[in-house]
């Protein structure tokens, strides 16, 4: 028990001393020589033993006062009683090896490159393995040692601790170190993993050509970034095939055209199509085994089926800011997100996302099998595209699959800002949503629809109900005012603005068969906006034509003497019959653009109008409209020389600053419309409309 004891901890002892003798021989005979002598170009020659060695002589001061520490230890008795305090001491410093073992991928990566281009460099390695004190061994083998080494320390440890006799110190004090090293090697690990990661991308961005503005959206330099997968697959034109390897990174898709120069190796990568971000991406199988559904950046709550299984549903979801809105009403919004009902159709009618028929299978010249296996991503943007791939192992598809929507649920829930709660489940697909608004501080919801209007209690499905005492076509637009008691509705094939009091929801909702008489502001109105400008609440009614181009705005104010307080629920608003009255509104200004408007805006004492021709400001006081943008600033050019560029939304961002937002890019202009900002521009991937 006593012998194997001590051959434990000379096994410990005289490795650890071969150990630390090595380290010297690559500081002798490779570190010295190469600083010293002009093997290496002297712009390059300490970045190179950096990135090769990096901290191998904290490694060699560490171990040998390890290695004298054992040695002493050894000499201090024939018999040594114990080691696990010296190890202990010095297991303390170890932390110098996590840094040098996640770099020996970068060692390995710049030695061999250092060794295709320069012979005089590989003409000295081959000398350094014809040394004695080498043993044969190549530089690789000794740079790999470090290691090899910490992971070997609680092999020996642990023969050590076997033959410790109960009740020793060592019992107490050994499991510790090993401790200590196991949680070291684990983070070597990991950090091996990140720098593995990096040098992937390092290497494809040496080898990829593509523009400056593709660099910069990649941002491969990024130490956030992340390579998921690789791989190749094979593309078909006509009866030729070609070789396209496809990055999944952590934000995007990449499909790149390989070039290859001497020795078959890879020289360049080009980019076979646009970069497809994760959150407009679209993953299918053309012969149906796979596919990925379009994510939103939203996470919605599970309800419960309410209507028959048979029955097609349409669901209405709300945000916590109170806001409801019908999935079906927007594609793409400002911000670049897309919502999944407009998608849906798409693929229903054959258009954006659809399955194209099951290519035959494909069978690659020189190749090892038959690719029959397809894969078909598709570029949800207005330059996108579908592109099928074929592989030759549905596993690797699968993979691929699963990658890209763990990958793209990831990306939602780190972008996460709103949560979508269903609040209306029980709408057949034949009723159509058309707009909604939230009153009772987002407790009651109403909708127009092309029936009429909806009215119901958020997170009751089953309380929603037509009201038939108001007798609309079709609802384009909806607003409630509580301020001023007042439910707005531009309805009907004649788009008339309609102005009813509030309190006819409640009345309705209660059971009264009565119609009600609303009062009717405008015809032919495109849409309309309430706001407040010049301090005061105002409501614009918009009439637009086409021909000739020209848009009359009719601006009202409300009553001061219908100023009511809001009520809370349903039953606040019931009141006398009698005292109902949707007539609150006094015409205060008329304004007249030579354009069509599509959008209104409310600064402080003006009225932004976006139109066929940009955007363009109305004075009230004056009613002379102006072009909102400098015609003579120079930077904007790229927008004034357009005429198919359409403005859609105006944000007051921070104090002189606008952020413009037109249907292709967004960009900044001060309080004198000048360009703000002129280094910075938001280029849309996908089609906004809002």
């Amino acid at each position: 028990k006593v012998l194997n004891h001590q051959e434990a901890i000379f096994e410990l002892s005289y490795t650890e001393h071969e150990y630390v003798t090595d380290l010297c021989t690559i500081r002798d005979h490779m570190m010295k020589p190469l600083h010293n002598s002009d093997l290496l170009p002297a712009q390059n020659r300490n970045r190179f033993i950096a990135s090769v060695f990096k901290n191998l002589l904290a490694l060699l001061a560490t171990n040998s006062e390890f290695d004298v520490d054992l040695q002493r230890r050894q000499k201090e008795s024939m018999i040594v009683d114990r080691v696990g305090d010296v190890v202990l001491r010095h297991v303390e410093n170890f932390e110098c090896y996590i840094e040098y073992g996640a770099n020996k991928i970068f060692s390995k990566h710049f030695l061999e490159q250092e060794q295709q281009r320069n012979p005089r460099f590989l003409q000295f390695l081959e000398e350094f393995a014809r040394m004695p004190e080498v043993r044969k061994l190549n530089i690789e083998s000794f740079l790999f040692k470090p290691c090899q080494r910490i992971m070997h320390y609680p092999l020996l440890l642990h023969k050590v601790l076997k033959h410790t006799p109960e009740g020793h110190p060592d019992r107490e004090l050994i499991p510790k170190a090993v401790d200590k090293i196991n949680d070291i090697c684990s983070r070597m690990n990991i950090e091996t993993g990140v720098a593995s990661n990096r040098l992937n991308l390092m290497k494809i961005s040496e080898l990829l050509e593509c523009k400056p503005s593709e660099k910069t959206d990649l941002d491969l330099d990024n130490d956030a970034r992340q390579l998921i997968k690789s791989g190749k697959m094979k593309k078909r034109s006509g009866v030729e095939t070609a070789e396209i390897m496809v990055f999944l990174f952590d934000h995007m898709l990449m499909m790149c055209r390989i070039k290859r120069g001497r020795g078959n190796e890879v020289s360049e990568y080009r980019l076979y199509k646009r970069l497809i971000p994760l959150q407009m991406l679209a993953v299918s199988s053309p012969d149906g085994l796979g596919s990925t559904r379009v994510r939103t950046n939203v996470r919605r709550n599970s309800f419960s089926d309410l209507g028959s299984a048979s029955q097609s549903m349409a669901t209405l979801v709300a945000s916590p800011t109170g806001t409801a809105v019908a999935p079906s009403s927007t594609s793409v919004s400002a911000s670049n997100t897309l919502s999944v009902a407009p998608l849906a159709a798409g693929i229903a009618d054959g258009k954006l996302g659809a399955a194209p028929a099951a290519p035959a299978e494909l069978d690659i010249p020189g190749g090892t099998g038959k690719y029959v296996y397809p894969i078909t991503f598709t570029h949800l943007s207005r330059n996108g595209g579908s592109y099928t791939m074929y592989m030759d192992k549905l596993s690797d598809r699968t993979a691929w699959f699963q990658m890209i929507e763990t990958q793209q649920a990831k990306l939602i829930e780190r972008d996460r800002r709103f949560e979508l709660i269903p609040i209306a489940t029980s709408f057949p697909a034949s009723v159509k949503i058309n707009c909604s608004a939230v009153f009772d501080r987002g407790r009651c919801v109403v909708l127009g629809t092309d029936q009429g209007v909806y009215v119901g209690i958020a997170h009751k499905p089953r309380s929603f109900q037509l009201l038939k005492t108001l007798k609309h076509d079709r609802i384009h637009q909806i607003e409630v005012i509580e301020r001023h008691n007042c439910l707005l509705l531009l309805a009907d094939k004649e788009r008339t603005l309609y102005s009813y009091p509030l309190d006819v929801l409640a009345i309705a909702r209660a059971g009264d068969q009565n119609t009600f008489k609303p009062k009717k502001l405008q015809r032919n109105v495109s849409f309309f906006r309430y706001g407040v400008c010049m301090n005061s609440d105002m409501l614009c009614s918009v009439k637009s034509k086409n021909i000739p181009q020209a848009t009359t705005i009719k601006v009202y104010h409300p009553m001061s003497m219908y100023e009511v307080p809001s009520r809370k629920g349903f039953g606040g608003l019931l009141r006398n019959r009698e005292s109902i009255s949707g007539d609150i509104w006094r015409s205060f200004r008329d304004c007249y653009i030579g354009a069509e408007a599509t959008s209104l805006h409310f600064l402080k004492s003006k009225l932004c109008i976006g139109c066929n021709r940009g955007f363009e400001v109305i004075d009230l006081a004056t009613l002379n409209p102006q072009t909102l943008l400098d015609p003579v600033d120079e930077s904007l050019q790229f927008v004034l020389k357009r005429d198919n560029v359409r403005p859609i939304s105006f944000f007051r961002v921070q104090e002189g600053e606008y952020l413009l937002c037109y249907d292709e890019f967004a960009f900044y202009v001060n309080r004198n419309g000048q360009r703000a900002r002129p280094n910075w521009i938001i280029h849309w991937e996908g089609e906004p409309t809002a």
